[in-house]
């Protein structure tokens, strides 16, 4: 048993992860087995952990009858603690006392070994090592030596020697453009989607998806402002044509229309695609609940946020613009551990509206401070109202606003905003416009 400890606080996160299996994914993202000071414990949560990986279901009965040889008391006190806690805030508890367990055993080793120390400076720099490693769960076998940065280079130049279409190494985005500028999007990127409201954020994303999904990419989809069955319902006006409200209310649908939109459902039910939408998300149940999804689908190869800035922080005594720093460096890690690129949507400052020029710029994005350092790829949807080149009605332009790996572009868009979809436009010498379908 360690010096710091508390079995009710353990056990109230058992139970609760017990209780309500999602408990499971948040505690998981904050803590470890190892953890719990009590043996007992941190096996049941070991065991719990692994049936969410097995996406099986964790009952009290289940868990009580694979842990036979506990003794009566210890269920009866378990299912005595309070299961309705907030699981995060707990879990953090838990993580505390945890590190200054660890802390205490490692200064009293340290003091054990002060005596026989010959270089004091060399054992210091190894102490802040262990102690920086306890702390943040960074190691030093997470350093990369040149020749192992050598052979994953030469890996990746396999990989990408062997596709067919060197245009796009990445996800296939379904628009040839931006292909072209961007290279698809890529393992690792984070890419940032903004525009001022009405401007089919949500909409171009789903272009985005809707491509990756017909590629056979699998995609997760994390929406903070619309319901599943209407992201389903755009994903269906997009493949079909059929106008999205129609859809939606099932109006005035012929024969043809309602078999092509079985069928179009159909095809999407076949597909790699999860979508949550609870509207109530923080950058720790996002990784824990993207890991375990990667885990299960080995061709998940794209994660969508709609959007960053719905997102709640646990740092909740910190200003805004902090909270929305650290989930802009969670997606980020995130998209390099997971070797995925996330497509975040961003809002912007509501000062363009009060400018006379309202194309878009870095600074516009909402509480943009980490997200313009953090992104690899930033892309902007501007209206082209006012430019007297633009034959087209309802123009929108994407603008590739910044871009690790390529050139810094516009691209012309028609937004059919009754199709959820956008078509891109390619402009012939004589400057008319010519739509082309890209999916």
């Amino acid at each position: 048993m360690s010096k710091y400890f508390d079995i009710e606080l353990e056990q109230s996160i058992l139970l609760a992860c017990i209780e309500n299996n999602e408990n499971i994914d948040i505690a998981a993202s904050i803590i470890k087995p190892s953890d719990f000071s009590y043996r007992l414990h941190a096996d049941i949560f070991e065991f719990v952990l692994n049936k969410r990986r097995l996406r099986e279901s964790v009952d009290l009965k289940l868990v009580k009858i694979s842990f036979a040889s506990a003794k009566d008391s210890f269920w009866t006190a378990l299912e005595q603690q309070n299961s309705f806690i907030e699981v995060d805030e707990y879990s953090k508890m838990l993580r505390n006392l945890s590190v200054k367990d660890q802390l205490n055993s490692l200064m009293n080793t340290s003091t054990q070994e002060l005596s026989s120390v010959q270089d004091s400076i060399d054992y210091t720099h190894n102490l802040n090592a262990k102690i920086y490693s306890l702390v943040s769960g960074v190691s030093d076998n997470t350093l990369k030596s040149s020749r192992t940065a050598v052979n994953e280079f030469y890996e990746e130049l396999n990989r990408v020697s062997k596709i067919i279409d060197k245009d796009v190494i990445g996800v296939d985005t379904g628009f040839s453009l931006l292909n072209h500028y961007t290279k698809g999007f890529k393992a690792g990127e984070l890419i940032i989607l903004a525009a001022r409201p009405g401007m089919g954020k949500t909409t171009f994303a789903l272009n985005i998806l809707l491509n990756a999904l017909k590629k056979d990419v699998g995609v997760v989809f994390y929406s903070l402002e619309t319901e599943a069955y209407k992201i389903m319902a755009k994903l269906i006006a997009q493949d079909t044509g059929i106008g999205l409200q129609n859809i939606l209310t099932g109006d005035r649908l012929t024969e043809d229309e309602i078999n092509n939109m079985q069928m179009s459902a159909n095809m999407l039910s076949e597909k790699t695609l999860y979508i949550y939408d609870k509207g109530n998300l923080n950058i720790e149940f996002l990784r824990s609940s993207l890991r375990r999804l990667k885990e299960e689908h080995n061709n998940i190869g794209l994660c969508v946020l709609d959007y960053i800035q719905l997102m709640n922080s646990l740092n909740t005594r910190a200003d805004r613009h902090i909270q929305v720093s650290e989930i802009s460096r969670g997606l980020k890690l995130l998209a390099l551990e997971l070797k995925i690129p996330i497509l975040a949507l961003s809002q912007v400052n509501r000062s363009v509206d009060s400018r006379m020029n309202k194309k878009l710029m870095l600074s516009d994005i909402r509480e943009s401070g980490s997200i313009e350092q953090d992104a690899d790829l930033i892309l902007f949807i501007n209206k082209a109202d006012d430019d007297p080149t633009i034959l087209a009605e309802r123009h929108a332009i994407l603008d590739i606003a910044k871009n690790r790996s390529g050139e810094l572009k516009e691209i012309h868009f028609d937004f059919k905003a009754s199709k959820a979809k956008f078509l891109q436009l390619e402009f012939r010498k004589d400057n008319e416009p010519s739509e082309t379908e890209e999916f």
